[in-house]
């Protein structure tokens, strides 16, 4: 217990010496977040995106949900096709999310506009890794404020949550590419393995 509290401790002061050593990116990438997150979650739930698509998942994932089923398949890819199915690992990853609401629809919405959020963080990371502080800032700044992308980030649609993981595929990738450092590597091995495992159950193009 003592060596978690140390390594939490620890992650909080680097965190505090990083802002009070980078407070104009610190309060930039902030505007960036909050201007992203009101896009994306502002009435989400009331103007949410509802159709066929997800109508079948809102009752399959109410059903794994409030009474326990089981599913092993996900969406079907062609839509509807009865002979080749996505797995299920979006109805999974939503089950709590419904919880939350109640087993309302809404709480899909919810889902995906979280995704999204962090995935302005992730694209911040992912250019400031690769390039440099500036570019990611810019990159996020684009990614946080594009219409496309808060428009898909306000659909409980299972391709909507794709960006996230691929960006911590190729953050994940980018770590393990540098040297070793006191075990951080082994982290991202088991991130980039997670999230290649679901990233692959969420759309057909992704198999190929």
């Amino acid at each position: 217990m003592e060596l978690v509290y140390w390594h939490f401790d620890s992650m909080f002061e680097r965190i505090f010496n990083w802002i009070r050593s980078n407070k104009l990116e610190f309060v930039i990438l902030l505007m960036i977040l909050v201007v992203g997150g009101f896009l994306r979650f502002y009435q989400v739930g009331e103007w949410m995106h509802f159709g066929q698509d997800e109508g079948r998942d809102a009752f399959l994932i109410k059903s794994i949900a409030a009474e326990g089923d089981i599913q092993l398949l996900g969406p079907a890819a062609p839509n509807n096709s009865p002979d080749f199915h996505l797995g299920p690992a979006f109805y999974y990853l939503l089950v709590p999310f419904y919880w939350l609401s109640g087993m309302s629809p809404a709480g899909g919405a919810w889902a995906i506009a979280l995704f999204s959020f962090l995935s302005i963080f992730l694209v911040y990371l992912v250019g400031k890794s690769f390039f440099s502080w500036r570019t990611g800032l810019m990159a996020a700044a684009l990614y946080g404020t594009s219409f496309m992308m808060v428009y898909y980030g306000r659909w409980a649609w299972n391709p909507n949550i794709v960006p996230f993981f691929a960006l911590l595929i190729f953050l994940s990738l980018y770590k393990l590419a540098k040297p070793r450092d006191n075990g951080r590597n082994e982290f991202y091995l088991y991130v980039l393995a997670i999230s290649f495992g679901l990233i692959i159950q969420l759309h057909l193009s992704l198999i190929h």
